[in-house]
């Protein structure tokens, strides 16, 4: 893998973890292989597909943009950015010059861009949503409510999935048919997590 991507970037590769639905536990016979990669330089968010498998690829400053939620980084890169929580456990490579910096991003507080990172989401999956409810990634909202919930219990950021959501969601993306019936419940969920952004206390 590492030798494909330095033919395909024509830059140094720093780190690749998986990321997409199989770290959730989601995957089906039809998911995809999913890839985040890190390069030295100057490289915009990008995803490059090959060989059936998709490379969400980041320059190492883009990187660390999309992690903060800073302004002007595109929110297609940024509402995933939270399996950074579980990229050490999903980890193919990482390049020993860009360990330290690596482990230090992916550790930054949660806390002051929580809200930000929610309003991103659900954006992006709300004109999914009241558009085209039949979208597969609105699995994801299941799984926000799940990670939201653990938030507002513990007050820990954490990639965590319920078994009920994870069920839901499951269900959701493997009949494609049934999708349609799940709509009430993905618009019940949506507005608590449209709540949960009113709250003082997160």
């Amino acid at each position: 893998m590492l030798e494909l991507l330095d033919k395909l970037l024509h830059q140094k590769v720093l780190a690749i973890y998986r990321s997409g639905s199989k770290i959730y536990g989601l995957e089906t016979n039809k998911s995809d292989e999913d890839y985040t990669v890190i390069v030295d330089g100057e490289f915009q968010p990008n995803v490059i597909k090959e060989g059936g498998v998709d490379y969400f690829v980041f320059g190492k400053e883009r990187f660390k943009q999309a992690v903060r939620i800073e302004d002007g980084c595109v929110s297609f890169f940024t509402i995933w950015i939270d399996n950074t929580c579980l990229a050490l456990d999903n980890l193919i490579y990482l390049d020993e010059s860009y360990k330290e910096e690596f482990i230090s991003i992916i550790s930054e507080d949660w806390k002051p861009k929580f809200k930000k990172w929610l309003r991103l989401n659900l954006d992006y999956l709300g004109a999914r949503l009241f558009n085209s409810p039949n979208e597969k990634t609105l699995y994801n909202i299941y799984r926000l409510n799940s990670i939201v919930k653990n938030y507002r219990s513990t007050g820990k950021f954490e990639s965590v999935f319920n078994e009920e959501d994870k069920a839901l969601a499951l269900d959701f993306k493997a009949n494609e048919q049934l999708r349609i019936s799940h709509e009430a419940k993905l618009k019940e969920i949506f507005s608590y997590l449209e709540s949960v952004l009113k709250e003082d206390s997160l």
